[in-house]
């Protein structure tokens, strides 16, 4: 192994590091990621070796950083490069004993640092337990960014009352947009606690990133919703505006409720839109629906409400000002 220019040290300086998940892999894992008890992540990178020892390189890593990373957007050398601090840590061990030392960015040998174009590729990444991370660049306004966290958040709420089959909607007149606002409110109001989501974290600064507290399962399958629809976007696109057109030309949404409940059904147009649309959208089941909601009016409304949520935060990602940190959506 190389001669490190570097200061020795008694033991790694870093308290209660914990194996979070490995990154690269062969015959062993080369590269780890560990989380510190001060919550902030270091990556273990396998660097060399003898008979006697494994000499690895241990450095931490900024949360926007290891987001890029793991997206495949930032090279490992830039990670290494981009730290906050000047110096990192290699660690000679084997199964009996550790040797440490400090070393400074500037005096880590060439050999040691990985290539230029040393990407990752990930394609099963798991990110962190009940957290949805997305990153993004440039200089956001706030409400902006409230927009991206309103949508996704109301697409997961959504999808956890259909995919828990919980509660009903207690009937909303959905003829204006005040129906919207409630039904949404009432649906984070059925998740218990433990489940809601809430914004744990963001970074503002370009690059940003924003961190939101939820359930694992639920928020796979609603990157899966979103990227159902993405793949049939066209499809349910037509299917949405086919069922608004004729609403709007039997003008349900200005005759007594009573009246445009009547109509609807009665019509078969609207009938089979509808239809098409429960077909057509991810984890929505027929029988939940006929549960969760009167009248199929209503339960058009609450689909088309759902459609526009999906076609909206699909829109942020597509024009490549957000990405998530998923392997369940391809990002642009």
């Amino acid at each position: 192994m190389l001669n490190l220019n570097g200061s020795p040290l008694k033991s790694l300086p870093i308290t209660g590091l914990t194996w979070e998940r490995d990154l690269l892999y062969f015959d062993g894992p080369l590269l780890s990621e560990f989380r510190a008890s001060n919550k902030e992540k270091y990556l273990k990178y396998w660097c060399d070796c003898n008979e006697s020892y494994n000499r690895w390189m241990y450095f931490r890593i900024k949360e926007e950083d290891r987001l890029r990373l793991v997206l495949g957007e930032l090279s490992l050398l830039e990670c290494i490069k981009n730290k906050s601090t000047s110096f990192v840590f290699f660690v000679d061990e084997n199964e009996i004993k550790s040797e440490y030392q400090l070393v400074n960015l500037s005096e880590i040998p060439n050999d040691y640092l990985p290539e230029t174009d040393a990407y990752l590729n990930i394609d099963e990444y798991i990110e962190d337990s009940n957290v949805a991370s997305l990153v993004f660049e440039d200089n956001w306004k706030f409400d902006d960014l409230k927009e991206v966290y309103k949508k996704l958040t109301q697409i997961y709420d959504f999808i956890f009352v259909a995919k828990k089959q919980l509660g009903t909607s207690g009937g909303m007149p959905w003829q204006d947009g005040f129906s919207v606002m409630h039904f949404y409110n009432k649906l984070k109001d059925m998740i218990p606690r433990p489940s809601k989501s809430y914004l744990e974290a963001i970074h503002y600064a370009s690059p940003g990133y924003m961190k939101i507290n939820v359930d694992s399962e639920i928020a796979n399958v609603t990157f899966e919703a979103i990227n159902k629809y993405k793949n049939e976007k066209k499809i349910i696109d037509q299917i949405y505006s086919d069922l608004y057109t004729r609403i709007k030309t039997l003008d349900l949404n200005n005759i007594s409720l009573t009246n445009a409940i009547t109509e609807f059904s009665k019509d078969t147009d609207c009938q089979q839109y509808y239809k098409l649309l429960v077909q057509k959208l991810y984890c929505v089941e027929s029988a939940w629906l006929d549960k969760f909601a009167n009248t199929d009016f209503e339960r058009s409304k609450i689909l088309m409400a759902h459609t526009r949520r999906l076609k909206s935060f699909l829109n942020f990602i597509e024009d490549g000002r957000i990405r998530v940190v998923t392997s369940e959506i391809e990002n642009n």
